[in-house]
């Protein structure tokens, strides 16, 4: 089949809300990565935490690495379905934490479960490429969807700023329960319930304990009172890190 035809196809009646489907549950992940680069200075001066702005990112992109290495043993146990529209509900529960957050740690705990949620989704829309698209397709539906990421590098800030310069950052958020809503929804109606096969991979729990404990110390690194106890969480931290790789 040639490049043009494969375009074509994408757009067929029945493929295209599949197609539309897992652009959303890519721009979900991808746009909530970076929204906060307009916000923070309208979140700190609402709710403080100026000190812990790194970790609005940091927590969001820890959850995130860590829900999409576990997703595949998630999958299997709940079938792709439900695994998936789990996901977007623990995602949709994380943006509500962080909209009606009334000081910075529930800020930083809902950017933990956005990530946590949006993480399991990305993977899992990757994975529900091969159960909605036929095989002749994966490579030009893999190539597509890679352009949602560019897409969402530059409105993700965008859209923050928008809200913050309207002077409702928590906006940014609700958007984004919606958007989580909508995508639950299309999720329950497209996507196969069946479970997928077991496999012999393991979730590499080591690598991700020290990843959680390596990150978790750089950013205690930056907040922390005495020079010597942010030096040695530092070197701590990229020791971790280390270990890790």
């Amino acid at each position: 089949m040639s490049v043009a035809a494969d375009r074509t196809a994408l757009l067929d009646r029945a493929l295209l809300p599949r197609f539309g489907l897992l652009c959303l549950g890519i721009w979900l992940n991808a746009a909530d990565t970076l929204v906060t680069a307009t916000i923070m200075p309208s979140v700190a001066r609402e709710v403080g935490g100026h000190q812990y702005f790194g970790w609005s990112v940091a927590a969001y992109l820890m959850g995130s690495i860590v829900a999409g290495a576990c997703s595949g043993k998630f999958s299997q146990g709940l079938g792709l379905r439900r695994a998936t529209a789990f996901a977007g509900v623990v995602y949709a529960a994380g943006c509500a934490m962080s909209a009606l957050a009334p000081e910075f740690v529930t800020f930083v705990v809902g950017r933990l479960i956005q990530g946590l949620g949006a993480g399991a989704v990305v993977a899992l829309c990757y994975v529900a490429i091969t159960a909605l698209f036929p095989e002749k397709l994966w490579p030009r539906v893999y190539g597509a969807v890679a352009g949602v990421w560019g897409g969402a590098t530059l409105l993700g800030p965008l859209l923050g700023g928008v809200f913050a310069a309207a002077g409702f950052w928590r906006g940014a958020f609700w958007a984004f329960v919606v958007q989580g809503v909508i995508f639950v929804v299309a999720v329950l109606a497209m996507l196969p319930g069946e479970k997928r096969a077991e496999s012999r991979t393991r979730i590499p729990s080591r690598q991700l304990a020290l990843l959680v404990v390596g990150v978790s110390l750089i950013g205690a690194a930056g907040v922390v009172a005495s020079p010597a106890t942010a030096g040695i969480c530092a070197v701590l931290g990229v020791a971790a890190m280390a270990a890790m790789l």
